[in-house]
């Protein structure tokens, strides 16, 4: 072997299996109700942290006509086999 090759070797030996990619989630912080910033560290924290920013609740009130006519659809939806 050449003299990088065993470290190459070491570092597949040694590393667990899988893409590569980092195993976890680093914390997040975010806004707590009375303003302060708070730490999410546990998988549940972080699971809710991620769900609030990326899918925020739906306005109050909506925005489209409540008596709005859609067009008919273009296609007949047909199921993905």
């Amino acid at each position: 072997m050449a003299g990088t090759d065993i470290w190459i070797a070491h570092k597949y030996i040694s590393n667990p299996g899988g893409d590569g990619g980092k195993t976890r989630i680093p914390m997040l912080c975010k806004t707590g109700p009375d303003g302060r910033i708070v730490q999410a560290s546990t998988n549940e924290e972080k699971s809710e942290v991620l769900a609030q920013a990326l899918f925020p609740p739906p306005p109050a009130i909506s925005t489209t006509p409540a008596d709005f006519l859609y067009p008919e659809p273009a296609e007949k939806w047909t199921d993905i086999t």
